[in-house]
């Protein structure tokens, strides 16, 4: 009786505690991927004229000339702007040692638009008499002032100037308007009448 029951227990035995023992250990995990870090290179900016803000997006990263960190081998859209200027979008793929990147402003130009001028008015911008009062270019370098005068018959002379400092850059242009008001001249009153003697005036004084 106790044969059959003691091959049972050995039996059982074999069947579950022998695999515990004898099964290989797990295997150790897997380290984690790790992310390689992206190399960044120092570019140098200059442009002509300097003073130029550089930006990639919306971030902002610097005024020419100036250094700037990019990612090497990723390629980037910079934009450089400067009031008076058209702004300048120049695409780049850093790499380590870049040679520094000069790039050239192109100056907008100096628009000025005048309105409210009378019918039949002359019109002088500096020594020039424009033929479009709605679109009198005056160049990409206003170094000085510019007189305008408007004359016209019955009206007093309007005169003025306008200077570099008023102009803001607008669709590819730097542009300014003048309201032009003119202030009309006192009518002249008639002279006495003259008596008539025989035909022939005679003066009553």
């Amino acid at each position: 009786m106790l044969v059959p029951i003691a091959a049972v227990v050995i039996g059982a035995f074999a069947l579950f505690a022998v695999p515990v023992f004898t099964a290989e250990p797990a295997e150790a995990e897997a380290p984690a991927a790790t992310t390689p870090t992206e190399e960044k290179v120092t570019v140098t900016l200059r442009t002509s004229p300097e003073g130029a803000t550089v930006k990639n997006g919306d971030d902002e990263l610097g005024t020419t000339p100036c250094d700037v960190e990019l990612t090497a081998g990723e390629a980037v859209t910079l934009r450089i702007e400067k009031p008076g200027f058209a702004a300048l979008s120049h695409e780049l793929t850093p790499e380590a040692a870049m040679e520094p990147l000069d790039l050239t402003l192109e100056a907008l130009p100096f628009v000025l638009a005048l309105r409210g001028v009378p019918e039949g008015a002359t019109v002088k911008v500096g020594e020039t008499t424009p033929s479009d009062l709605a679109n009198v270019t005056l160049g990409t370098a206003l170094e000085a002032p510019v007189a305008i005068t408007v004359s016209a018959r019955g009206f007093r002379d309007f005169e003025t100037t306008v200077a570099a400092d008023a102009f803001a850059n607008e669709d590819a242009r730097r542009f300014h308007t003048i309201d032009v008001t003119m202030e009309r001249r006192a009518a002249r009153t008639a002279r006495p009448a003259a008596a008539m003697v025989e035909g022939l005036p005679t003066n009553p004084f």
